[in-house]
């Protein structure tokens, strides 16, 4: 009889620490999950941050343009449909007058030598703003720290 009380008593208490462990291993994984979350989130920022610092082009507006009351806010090379070249600037203008015309934009590598042009022409009331897309010639592979002059 005694033998079998100690069984009884040996089973609860396996029972109970088998659910303990279990209990314990699954916040252990739970944090581990979330300790990888929050690295990966940023690991993903931290290479976001990276692309961007890298890209780092430099936009010049010609005097020209900033007499007739051309600025431009943000911008951003991408690709032109599904190409793998970087050939198209995103960027976003403010027209402080009233604009009709074409607007050029030329593109140098860190060395200053040209190498892409693209035209778009612009019709823009005073007080208006807007993105436009200049496209570069297919060949053109934007590079990092390029300088765009816009005339």
């Amino acid at each position: 009889m005694k033998l079998a009380k100690l069984l009884i008593a040996l089973s609860i208490l396996s029972t109970t620490a088998c659910h303990s462990v279990t209990d314990t291993a699954k916040q252990a994984i739970n944090k581990t999950g979330e300790v990888i979350g929050a690295g990966s989130s940023e690991l993903a920022k931290g290479i976001s941050n990276g692309v961007t610092n890298t890209f780092n082009s430099e936009i010049v507006i010609a005097d020209d343009l900033k007499r007739k009351g051309v600025s431009f806010g943000k911008f951003n090379i991408t690709s032109d449909s599904a190409l793998s070249t970087k050939n198209k600037l995103v960027i976003y203008l403010i027209f402080d007058k009233d604009f009709v015309g074409p607007l050029s934009v030329k593109v140098y590598d860190q060395q200053g030598s040209e190498y892409g042009r693209a035209t778009a022409t612009v019709t823009a009331k005073q007080g208006a703003a807007k993105y436009l897309d200049f496209v570069f010639d297919p060949r053109t592979d934007i590079e990092s720290k390029s300088k765009f002059i816009i005339e």
